[in-house]
């Protein structure tokens, strides 16, 4: 895997890619997933995107998303929360960053790559720490946290929504300079 890379999706202008993105999901959930950014609400998508990071009409949370492209594919979203402290059920269930992988991109390395990406952007803003969850049934994720570093916090009941106290969710702190000195490391070490 090479030319990996996150764009702000601000930024991020081709319609057609995001399509594409969406129909992958569509194919893997088709009686579940809805896209959040279709032609039809692109323009407002933007707009929204654009008040998130300044934490307008988001209850004062301020979120940045995120593409990851391998070369001029779509394989991923992710979003960094810069204050998830502002919400007792974001700080405690969903904390700085979310991601997700295109179903057909799992299992091959995509989810680590993402977490790493955006802990550089959380370090370029000035951020030391990162806090990230995931469901205590998700190994995946928790591969994906471990190997960036997480050090497991708790485990707390619940996801944050309304009857789920039968999930259980784990909570990871990550010291981000650390996390990226190690990830480098590891990743000379394979080359």
């Amino acid at each position: 895997m090479n030319q990996i890379f996150l764009f702000p999706v601000t930024e991020m202008l081709d319609i057609t890619k995001i399509e594409e993105y969406n129909q992958e999901f569509i194919k893997a959930y088709p009686n579940s997933w809805e896209p959040f950014v279709t032609k039809n609400n692109f323009d407002e998508y933007l707009r929204r995107m654009n008040d998130y990071s300044e934490g307008k009409g988001n209850d004062g949370l301020k979120e940045m998303f995120y593409w990851l492209f391998d070369k001029d594919k779509i394989v991923g979203s992710g979003s960094i929360r810069l204050n998830p402290e502002i919400d007792k059920i974001t700080e405690t269930y969903a904390g700085h960053i979310f991601y997700q992988i295109v179903p057909t991109y799992r299992k091959q390395g995509y989810g680590t790559i993402i977490c790493h990406l955006l802990l550089q952007e959380m370090q370029k803003l000035g951020l030391k720490e990162a806090i990230i969850s995931c469901y205590d049934t998700n190994v995946g994720s928790i591969n994906i946290i471990e190997n960036n570093g997480g050090e497991l916090i708790e485990t707390v009941l619940g996801d944050g929504s309304p009857n789920s106290d039968y999930l259980k969710t784990r909570r990871y702190k990550i010291d981000i300079d650390k996390s990226l000195i190690e990830y480098d490391a590891r990743n000379k070490l394979q080359k």
